[in-house]
């Protein structure tokens, strides 16, 4: 499966149970480079582009779901809600926009047997200007190959949605473990721990890309 790439919320409660003296910033260690290869330049969402709005095709079928739960995943990934993503239905509007080919894929339940390589891929794309700003959206394409089995489109599908997701949120390189998420070839539905400290020390690192200014 070949890739391409490229809530600031209050804890109160939490806090206030716990003495600041007693708190512990959570370690952050990078298991993998997040950074544009070959250019070292680094992309995040900034507070004030949160939520970052996802526009999913209309004959995206199945995959509009696992758009939608990667998009929850990785928000989850989160401690103090530095990401945060909605589905828009205007694709002019939009930060990310999420396509499938050919068409409509089959439906299905998604199981934990691992996917087959080559029943799908997905490929994320943009590019920037002189100025580090990103030209436009974030396109995503999806595509499944008819030849294969139903189940087993429907499982690569899930996982290769979660991880172009997380290329949208920054993570523009992919891990060589075959364990995570942002591996090259998805094996794993959900972040692992590597990928979800690496995004954090993503998000605690300056961006030098910005987004693209899009009508709200």
């Amino acid at each position: 499966m070949p890739h391409h790439a490229t809530r600031v919320a209050a804890l109160a409660a939490l806090l206030g149970a716990v003495a600041c003296d007693d708190a512990v910033a959570p370690p952050r260690t990078v298991a993998y480079p997040f950074d544009l290869s070959g250019t070292g330049l680094v992309f995040h969402w900034t507070p004030e582009h949160l939520p970052v709005r996802y526009w999913i095709a209309p004959d995206a079928g199945v995959v509009h779901d696992f758009v939608v739960r990667g998009v929850q995943v990785w928000d989850r990934q989160f401690l103090y809600g530095e990401f945060r993503g909605v589905v828009v239905d205007d694709s002019a509007s939009a930060d990310v926009r999420v396509r499938v080919t050919p068409g409509s894929p089959p439906e299905g339940v998604t199981t934990d047997d691992p996917p087959v390589v080559g029943a799908c891929s997905g490929v994320t794309s943009n590019d920037y200007t002189d100025d580090n700003t990103l030209s436009g959206p974030f396109e995503v394409v999806i595509a499944w190959d008819i030849r294969y089995a139903d189940a087993d489109v429907i499982n690569c599908l899930e996982r290769v949605a979660a991880h172009e997701i997380g290329h949208t949120i920054g993570l523009f390189r992919h891990s060589p473990n075959e364990l995570d998420l942002m591996n090259a070839t998805p094996r794993v539905r959900v972040p692992s721990t590597p990928d979800r400290e690496t995004a954090e020390v993503l998000y605690h690192t300056p961006s030098v890309l910005r987004p693209a200014v899009n009508p709200q």
